[in-house]
């Protein structure tokens, strides 16, 4: 098993009453911190586990909305996807 970490963003916002391109603004005006909006929005996606994210925007979108960070993550335990191929799916590809 893995943990996969969801963002949970879109709630905050939601619960918060602040759209994307508001917190990006709010963002930029009060930490002077360039923000790809497209950033903002993947985050308040919640249907895919992020990858990896910039803390310090993190940071700063916690600090806005005025919420611990981990109010912005759900940590869920995940299968780890096998990468091994059978032994037996192996020959029939070599077979083919």
């Amino acid at each position: 098993m893995r943990i996969a970490v969801y963002p949970r963003l879109g709630d905050v916002l939601d619960a918060k009453n602040v759209t994307v391109p508001e917190l990006k603004r709010r963002i930029e005006e009060r930490f002077d911190l360039s923000v790809d909006l497209e950033t903002l929005y993947s985050l308040s996606l919640d249907d895919e586990p992020i990858r990896h994210v910039d803390i310090r925007v993190a940071e700063a979108v916690a600090a806005v909305l005025d919420v611990p960070l981990d109010d912005l993550f759900a940590c869920r335990m995940a299968p780890i996807p096998s990468r091994k191929r059978s032994r037996s799916s192996m020959s029939r590809t070599a077979d083919a």
